[in-house]
């Protein structure tokens, strides 16, 4: 090693303000991008294959003193402030941040540990070296494969400064960091250095393998040194990435709690099988994220809608545990290595999806020839494609290519990714899991299907189920009565405190009468719904008459036999469409036929999820009509 490791920013040609593009696309520090990262880094490069990973969350503090290269980093600092004398807006938010880290004497940050393969000096200029990225075989799975998504990480650092270190099953130990902040002069003025900062020794060489040399055993600061002996003493061997200034991902909620949801959605097939295990320790709490705690997350987290193009909401991997849970699964042998599919028949909110995990992380639902027009012919189901880290060479070529295919996000799959001589294998490889889920999918009974756009409800246990198809073809046939589409009448009004009551016959008794409601019982009936966003057209048939008819909705809350703590359905707010006023939670719509076809146009609540399960009650209420004065 030649002398000792320092933070050195490179000379560049180009000049960068403090809003690094770099790490722009990220910059709002989601938990989702950046635990994910972190987690599929150590996944990676753990060995061998199937052998558990641990991943450990600690969040701790550091003497600002204590930084590896600090005085390193505030030289560049004050350099690049002066440099960027009028930074742009978009930079003033990131100088704040500086700013206020180097003002206070401990700040705050976040250890990630893991048990994989560890670093030395390859793999750390892999890391470090953008166009390092896209391994395959024994690389993909290694340290190299963190490359550009490293940058995932500086959003949730104040300083944007991480730090990386590692020890090898030899007992070798390599630490280096990057720090990005804006490029700027040297103390003699004459030359401009790059806004990227590393923590290396000596100058850079030409081998781009072996760029960099790095602080090595006994040369590392005594911060991170310890850090590693315990990963030594825990693991054997490992990683740890150090996030300094950590800021919580710019968020209020509790970070542990954020990395154990993030880790359940997108992990929970590995974490299922045991070949993984996330852990946080925050003040003094250690939290072990197993497949019961990463379940009750699923559930809890299952009406949540929300979602970005690189992450999974929260009804999105709630579905991905239903089928893993309760679908046929099926081992295939492809051309190309073995995978694992899962299959699900789709509730009635629900459409064609299909879910890619690359070794036991979410990529995608967008599967190349994988996707819901491809299975038009066939039921709506859910489909989950596990392409596991090959333990064998032949199950290798098919994980390679999907990897590949990936991009350094792992967020996306597309075979122009890949070289052209390999995009004919990814073809068939996507075509023979596509023919391996229609093996296990339901073929359409025309007859019965039920067309994209339309939504079956959930009736009570004792209610006749029928789909708008049916209903509107098959019902009439039965009934010479009921060939007639029946509108429910236009009576239905609000009253100011949001009640509904039924329009009087008489309007000059309009105000001495009011409407209140008593006892009643749930009544069995038929019925099928359209949704468009937040409003809704139920179509309902009652199995008796109805004297008054009352109208609820509820949003299913998904718990099943397996939930140690179900959920009561919510109640839905609703209101007829097109009027003013409050939402209620009940809509009296007055009188209804047995057998009788009837819809009513209502509006929800903006709250309810647009993947959120529906429920129809149709309540058969006593209605007593009150004298007012002067009747």
């Amino acid at each position: 090693m030649n002398g000792q490791a320092q933070l050195k920013f490179l000379p560049s040609g180009t000049p960068e303000g403090f809003a690094s593009k770099a790490v722009s696309s990220d910059n709002d520090a989601n938990p989702s991008v950046i635990v994910r990262e972190l987690i599929q880094n150590s996944l990676d490069a753990g060995t061998p294959p199937g052998s558990p990973v641990e991943v450990d969350f600690v969040f701790d503090e550091m003497a600002v003193s204590e930084i590896p290269g600090i005085d390193d980093y505030r030289a560049a600092f004050e350099a690049a402030m002066e440099t960027h004398a009028h930074a742009p807006e978009a930079a003033e938010a990131q100088i704040e941040r500086i700013s206020g880290a180097l003002s206070k004497t401990r700040i705050p940050v976040l250890q990630v540990l893991d048990s994989g393969i560890g670093l030395d000096t390859r793999r750390t200029n892999a890391l470090l070296s953008d166009g390092l990225t896209n391994k395959v075989g024994d690389e993909a799975k290694s340290a190299g494969s963190y490359g550009l998504g490293h940058y995932t990480a500086f959003p949730a650092s104040d300083l944007q400064y991480v730090i990386y270190g590692g020890v090898t099953e030899k007992g070798d130990r390599t630490m280096s960091g990057h720090a990005i902040l804006a490029s700027h002069f040297s103390t003699t003025g004459n030359q401009l250095l790059g806004k990227d900062g590393y923590y290396i020794s000596g100058s850079p060489t030409k081998d781009i393998l072996n760029r960099y040399r790095f602080a090595e055993n006994g040369s590392i600061p005594s911060t991170v040194d310890s850090i590693l002996e315990q990963i030594k003493s825990r693991y054997g061997r490992g990683t740890v990435v150090i996030l300094l200034a950590f800021n919580d991902f710019r968020d209020e909620g509790d970070p542990a709690d954020s990395v154990l949801r993030v880790a359940s959605r997108h992990f929970y097939p590995v974490i299922r099988s045991g070949n993984l295990v996330v852990r946080t320790k925050r003040q003094g709490k250690v939290r072990e994220l197993d497949e019961r705690l990463a379940a009750e997350l699923l559930q809890s987290d299952r009406n949540e809608s929300r979602t970005r193009s690189d992450t999974i909401n929260g009804s999105k991997a709630y579905a991905i545990w239903r089928t893993l849970q309760y679908g046929e699964k099926r081992d295939v042998q492809t051309e190309f290595g073995k995978v694992r599919i899962h299959v699900r028949p789709a509730s009635a909110d629900e459409s064609t999806r299909i879910s890619l995990f690359r070794s036991g992380m979410f990529i995608t639902d967008a599967v190349p020839l994988n996707q819901g027009f491809n299975f038009s012919e066939y039921s709506r189901f859910n489909s989950v494609i596990l392409i596991n880290t090959p333990s064998q060479q032949e199950d290798a070529i098919g994980f390679d290519l999907i990897r590949q295919a990936e991009g350094e996000k792992h967020a996306s799959i597309d075979k122009k990714r890949l070289p052209r001589e390999k995009r004919v294998q990814f073809n068939r490889l996507l075509g023979e899991i596509r023919e391996a889920i229609k093996g296990m999918a339901t073929k359409d009974d025309t007859d019965t299907h039920i067309p994209e756009g339309f939504m079956e409800l959930e009736l009570t246990a004792e209610a006749e189920r029928i789909s708008p198809r049916r209903s509107l073809k098959d019902t009439q046939a039965q009934s010479p009565k009921s060939r007639e589409f029946t509108p429910v009448p236009e009576r239905i009004e609000l009253l100011p405190d949001g009640e509904p009551r039924e329009r009087p016959d008489n309007p000059e008794r309009e105000e001495k009468n009011r409407v209140t409601r008593s006892a009643g019982r749930r009544v069995s009936v038929a019925a099928a719904a359209r949704r468009d966003k937040n409003s809704v057209l139920l179509i309902v048939r009652p199995t008796e008459d109805i004297a008054n008819a009352a109208l609820r909705l509820s949003a299913d809350q998904g718990a099943d036999a397996s939930c140690t703590s179900p959920l009561a359905d919510e109640p839905v707010q609703l209101r007829i469409a097109g009027k003013s006023g409050s939402f209620v939670r009940e809509l009296n719509i007055g009188q209804l036929r047995e057998g009788q076809r009837y819809e009513v146009n209502v509006d929800i609540g903006s709250e309810v999820s647009s993947e959120a399960v529906l429920k129809v009650d149709v309540l058969s209420r006593k209605v007593s009509v009150a004298a007012g004065e002067g009747e």
